[in-house]
């Protein structure tokens, strides 16, 4: 069965392989932010795969927004879309913000905060201000968000559209040696982003592409053999040239992050397919966002109530504060969000047409 066949007999929008990446990448979040690397696995130190694992977990995020992006736009039009985007993602931004300033006492310049509170601190960054920790990944998203759905309904043709998503990756290039604008981020994920966006347009190429991309050859060693050449060719790049932008390191991140998820969908496809139903994947997929969001406030919160000295029992103490409060909570902040929202966008919608 191809995705959008199988999505159709099990849950209407729900692609249900992309629940299960989503999950994963906020479970291993937890696990990155709250000090996982303060342990050891078979006496390997873990801090050795930190890097990876952070570019993979944020990965799977740019790569499902990529390709949702697309679905949202067959759907509405360019104001909607982005009155959507803003409802969804930007205002609860804006309250993470709030509890980053005075929470975490995260102290900035006004420049920074005007920056901040307009999401832009991903394009003014490193020149004028410094991004927050985890927040960034919001200014970086509202900017793929803005510029790909403009890509997504004034070119049709996607041989003109690949060519247009190169020239403004070398545009973006030439202004941050230039002018000093542009986080190196921004090209980290942009080409993931792009891969995700590139395979859900309508167009005879990508039809069932993905779905072909994801068959099970030989108990999956053709991507166990992407995922393998990934690493070899991005290690030692990466860990000698990480703070030099480069082409080639970031297509050797682009190679590592895509051959992960294609390996992962699999195994996710996989699972969809013989049937085992998790529904707590699914709320943890869907609280996945303001979990995001808020992590780092409740763990500080948490930290006031009781702050373990040994840094390991710390890491242990957040991780379970991060499973057992942080994504419970989570979920029903944005179930009760999710509804709001809806209920607003509906009563404004049943305004327009009736005046």
């Amino acid at each position: 069965e191809n995705m959008g066949e199988y999505q159709s007999k099990n849950g209407g929008d729900k692609i249900l392989e992309f629940d299960i990446l989503r999950a994963l990448a906020i479970l291993l979040l937890i696990l990155h932010h709250g000090g996982i690397y303060n342990f050891s696995l078979f006496g390997l130190p873990l801090v050795d795969t930190a890097g990876y694992n952070g570019l993979y977990l944020l990965g799977i995020f740019f790569f499902l927004a990529g390709y949702l992006t697309v679905r949202s736009l067959e759907k509405h039009s360019l104001k909607e879309y982005l009155t959507r985007r803003l409802l969804r993602i930007y205002v609860p931004y804006l309250g993470a913000l709030f509890l980053f300033l005075f929470i975490l006492n995260v102290d900035m310049s006004r420049l920074d905060l005007l920056s901040h509170l307009l999401g832009a601190q991903m394009i003014t960054s490193p020149r004028l201000t410094t991004p927050i920790l985890t927040l960034w990944f919001v200014g970086l998203i509202l900017v793929y968000y803005a510029l790909f759905a403009i890509l997504h309904k004034t070119i049709r043709d996607d041989r003109w559209l690949v060519l247009v998503i190169v020239l403004i990756f070398a545009a973006a290039g030439l202004a941050r040696f230039q002018t000093g604008f542009i986080a190196r981020r921004f090209f980290y994920y942009y080409l993931v982003f792009a891969a995700g966006f590139l395979l859900a347009r309508p167009g005879a190429v990508q039809r069932h592409l993905l779905d072909k991309l994801l068959t099970r050859r030989f108990f999956l060693v053709d991507k166990l053999a992407l995922v393998g050449a990934s690493i070899l060719i991005l290690a030692p790049i990466f860990e000698q040239n990480k703070a030099e932008l480069s082409v080639t390191l970031i297509l050797a991140i682009t190679f590592f992050i895509l051959a992960m998820i294609l390996l992962s969908l699999s195994l996710a496809r996989w699972l969809v397919l013989s049937g085992l139903q998790i529904p707590l994947v699914n709320r943890i997929a869907a609280a996945s966002f303001f979990a995001y969001l808020l992590h780092r406030p409740i763990w500080q919160i948490a930290m006031q109530i009781y702050d373990p000295k040994a840094i390991t029992a710390l890491s242990i103490y957040l991780i379970l504060i991060g499973y057992l409060v942080v994504l419970p909570l989570a979920y029903y902040a944005q179930k009760i969000y999710t509804q709001a929202t809806r209920s607003w966008l509906s009563e404004t919608y049943r305004r327009s047409t009736t005046t």
